[in-house]
Parts: C-alpha cells; sequence; structure tokens
C-alpha cells in the first residue's frame, strides 16, 4: 500500500508541474518567458483550458490525498513503534499468541525455591553437645 501511495505521489507531482506549465499566463511574470506574454485575438477561456483547469484540479487532489494517505501510515507506524518500545509484553498479534518476532508469548518464569543447608549430621549421634543452659533473667 505504501509503495502504491509513493508512486502515485511521485506521478502526480509531476503531472502537477507539466499542467501547471500548460497553462497560459493571465499577465506578466514568469509565463511570459515561455511565450505567455503574447496576447491572442481570443480573449475568452476556450474549452481546451477549461479541460485543462479541470485536470489540474482533479491531479491535484489525487495528489493531496497520497499525502494524507502516507502521513496518516508514518503516523500509525510511529505510534506502534512507540507503543512497542515502551511496553516489553505488547504483542501485535491477534490472540496473544503470536508477537510481532514470530516466536509465541511465554509467560513469566517464577523463580525456583532454593533449599535452606543445614549443618552436616555428626557420623556419632553420641558425640552431640547438649543445647546451652538457658540465660540468666536480667534485672
Amino acid at each position: 500500500m505504501r509503495l502504491t501511495l509513493e508512486i502515485t505521489i511521485l506521478v502526480s507531482s509531476l503531472l502537477l508541474v507539466l499542467l501547471v506549465l500548460l497553462h497560459r499566463g493571465k499577465g506578466g511574470g514568469l509565463s511570459s518567458l515561455f511565450g505567455g506574454g503574447v496576447q491572442s485575438s481570443l480573449a475568452g477561456s476556450t474549452q481546451a483550458e477549461r479541460n485543462l483547469n479541470r485536470i489540474t484540479i482533479f491531479v491535484g487532489l489525487v495528489w493531496f490525498v497520497a499525502i494524507t494517505g502516507i502521513s496518516y501510515q508514518i503516523k500509525l507506524k510511529t505510534e506502534q513503534d512507540e507503543r512497542r518500545a515502551n511496553d516489553p509484553g505488547y504483542s501485535a498479534g491477534i490472540g496473544g499468541g503470536m508477537g510481532s518476532g514470530g516466536a509465541p508469548q511465554m509467560p513469566p518464569i517464577a523463580p525456583q525455591q532454593v533449599p535452606q543447608e543445614q549443618p552436616p549430621a555428626p557420623a556419632n549421634p553420641q558425640e552431640q553437645q547438649p543445647p546451652a543452659p538457658p540465660a540468666p533473667p536480667s534485672r
């Protein structure tokens, strides 16, 4: 779609330049450089001039619609890129199964509980030391 709009803009821009240069000048200025300063004996506008005006307006509208369409596409692409940059869990896919990269979205993995280390058991149970006596009460 974007390529079509870009080609349309290019072709309509060149056509607009050509059509504007084909118009008869209404006074002095740059149009007299190309022989537009010489007045013809027919002072009124002819059918060819009216058709040239209509074609120029039509091509101008095509150019305007193509420019508006491509600017809208650029805006959407920019907003989508900003959402991806700001939200690491953003997925453009339908159903949440596939992200934009094509890899399936996996739920976050909870950290595993590591068991606490216990002191090694004595080789001989007789060697166990008796518990320490309780501390005297403080006054």
